[in-house]
């Protein structure tokens, strides 16, 4: 490498812990191990405490990807160590705050809080926003893990509208989801809710404005390209006018070529006609292509959210039978198998659902691990069968990812629409929010399971508001009637 050649001892060892990270993100954990070791030893030779600590920062990622959590906190006790060391406050503030996110992956909040606490005045003598953020982040899960709801929502809610007011989006999503997850874990139900409903409209922002740029990479690229068009035929307009010069004065002394010139102007016509033409064929071309990009899921294939609610729009009181199912713990398989297991298990399962599903059925990726799934309307019975049969096509077979066997199950709600057996006819906005709140049931009463809307005792738009506000106690009092449908036990389990 360069910085060998040129002996930079330091750059050595801070380009093999990239080229480390690099292996990680391509799957190829013992690659990433020995290069780290190579940079490890290069800045333990020279006595490179800003290296090591940099090296032991890739480590205990390493050791996260692994699943080997007590080496993790090794290598970040000793980061901190050498961030001191080396009289580095942005190591130390990140180490630390690392370190604290460990202790809340392994519920021990009361040594998350602690540890959080000392990361925090660290991140702000170094103005190291990041580890601010991390810092104060993680002392508000561990406050609420230390049933201390009220202090720990508020401080993370603080950090989120720091991410709001710089238009953070994907770090918003991601606090929330953190937040409803962090919640449901200490059996706060309403709030978890809550929160990951906010999760859920961060993640259609982050979509809209992904989908945003790419719309307008395509307009720049299609600007340029009319733009040397445009070039290209005021070139061939000026080569036509002179050409026009030069007949005017040999017209006397060349009349007898008047009709050979007169051919070859039909031909031009001809040509610049074609040409127009293919010019717009090529437009149209462009044109379909945006619109499929803009409404289909580039991972799975299936059309996603966009093309969904472009369908519904076109109808807007709710007709068929619809359900909503969410993968059941998908965050653990990407934080312990890393993303290209997670998308590996939603390509597969989006396989498994396409062939339970007829060929007219409609299914779409909803969200990040959310399928929504559209069917011409049957007899109970019938639903209520589809709804068991796309559980156990799930939960059947693992999913293999690098010769580990992952469990797949997921949690579903489901109706069918209209819904016997008053009078009111559901939007489709509320016909989602209903499924959706079903589905959340089903997770609550224990994960991979479906809730099924049979019978709901509303008449009007004021009292399915005061339904939803409540939908378990109102489902306990009797206000309506759930099928709930046990899916099969997982098989497969990661060596």
């Amino acid at each position: 490498m360069l910085a060998d050649a040129a002996a930079l001892h330091w750059a050595s060892s801070s380009v093999r812990s990239v080229m480390a990270d690099a292996y990680r993100r391509a799957g190829h954990l013992d690659k990433a191990q020995a290069t780290n070791n190579e940079a490890r030893a290069l800045a333990t030779q020279h006595g490179d405490w800003r290296s090591l600590t940099e090296v032991l920062l890739m480590e205990s990622i390493l050791a996260t990807a692994r699943g080997d959590m007590r080496a993790e906190m090794e290598a970040l006790q000793q980061a901190i160590g050498f961030a001191q060391r080396g009289g580095s406050l942005r190591d130390e503030a990140l180490a630390t705050g690392n370190l604290s996110d460990a202790y809340l992956q392994r519920k021990d909040y009361a040594q998350a809080l602690r540890t959080a606490e000392r990361a925090l005045p660290l991140a702000q003598q170094a103005h190291y926003r990041e580890a601010e953020n991390l810092a104060q982040l993680n002392m508000g899960f561990a406050l609420i893990g230390l049933r201390r709801k009220a202090e720990g929502v508020a401080m993370v809610r603080r950090v989120v509208e720091g991410y709001r007011r710089s238009n953070e989006v994907v770090e918003i999503a991601e606090t929330m989801q953190e937040l409803g997850r962090m919640l449901e874990d200490t059996g706060q139900w309403a709030d978890a809710y809550a929160a990951y409903r906010d999760y859920r409209q961060a993640a259609d922002e982050v979509s809209r404005q992904a989908r945003s740029h790419a719309v307008l990479e395509l307009q720049e690229s299609f600007d340029a390209e009319r733009r040397q068009r445009e070039r290209a035929l005021l070139a061939d307009e000026g080569h036509l006018k002179e050409e026009a010069l030069t007949r005017a004065n040999l017209v006397f002394r060349l009349w007898v070529l008047v009709s050979a010139l007169a051919l070859v102007l039909l031909a031009l016509a001809v040509f610049f006609y074609g040409r127009m033409r293919r010019l717009q064929a090529a437009l149209r071309s462009t044109n379909e292509k945006l619109k499929v990009q803009g409404e289909q899921d580039p991972l799975t294939g299936l059309a996603n959210r966009r093309h969904g609610q472009t369908l519904m729009a076109s109808s807007v009181v709710a007709r068929g039978t619809l359900y909503l199912l969410d993968l059941d713990h998908f965050k653990h398989i990407n934080d312990t198998y890393g993303h290209a297991a997670g998308d590996v298990v939603l390509v597969e399962v989006a396989r498994r659902l396409k062939a339970v599903l007829r060929e007219n059925d409609r299914v779409y990726r909803w969200g990040g691990e959310e399928f929504l799934i559209l069917v011409r309307s049957s007899t109970p019975e019938q639903t209520d069968l589809l709804a068991q049969r796309m559980l156990q096509a799930l939960a059947a077979l693992p999913v293999m990812v690098d010769e580990r066997h992952l469990p797949v199950t997921a949690s579903m709600g489901y109706a069918d629409f209209p819904l016997a057996p008053g009078p009111l006819e559901l939007q489709w906005p509320q016909a989602l929010d209903l499924v959706d709140a079903a589905m959340y049931l089903a997770k609550t009463q224990g994960r991979n399971r479906a809730c099924g809307i049979r019978h709901l005792s509303v008449h009007s738009e004021a009292e399915l508001q005061s339904l939803m506000q409540d939908f378990e106690g109102s489902w306990r009092r009797g206000g309506m009637t759930l099928i709930e449908t046990a899916g099969l036990p997982a098989l497969g389990a990661a060596p």
